[in-house]
């Protein structure tokens, strides 16, 4: 049987909140800087396992709940989300737009998926820093 973890469970890496900050007192200016507030990724698994009877969204909505329980960050703060996956699942157009609504955003926060395999995390975030 498989029991999905709780929020806490979830270790930096895949799912980012992204803000602007200075970080040194030399730049005055915050608004100069984007700082990486915290992230956040699903659990490693073996391939058939645990997560065989899980939808992508579902596996990314437990991260982005995780991260909102984690930082608290209210949903009237999130301007726009973006989420990385390695392989396009075929049954869901936008993984990062599906899981966020079911994580309990409201639907008028944009949201779109990376899908380039091992990298997407790391475009993702450079996509939302390009954003702010």
């Amino acid at each position: 049987n498989f029991t999905a973890p709780n929020a806490t469970d979830f270790r930096p890496h895949s799912l980012f909140t992204l803000s602007r900050a200075a970080l040194s007192s030399a730049n005055n200016d915050p608004s100069q800087n984007v700082v990486l507030v915290d992230g956040v990724r699903t659990p490693f698994q073996t391939s058939c396992s645990g997560y065989e009877k899980l939808m992508a969204h579902d596996l990314q909505k437990m991260a982005i709940s995780g991260l909102l329980k984690r930082t608290g960050v209210e949903h009237k703060d999130i301007d726009h989300v973006i989420c990385g996956t390695v392989i396009q699942e075929p049954k869901t157009s936008n993984i990062a737009r599906e899981a966020m609504l079911e994580a309990g955003l409201p639907d008028t926060i944009p949201a779109h998926t990376v899908t380039l395999a091992c990298i997407s995390s790391n475009v993702a975030i450079t996509d939302a820093m390009g954003m702010i």
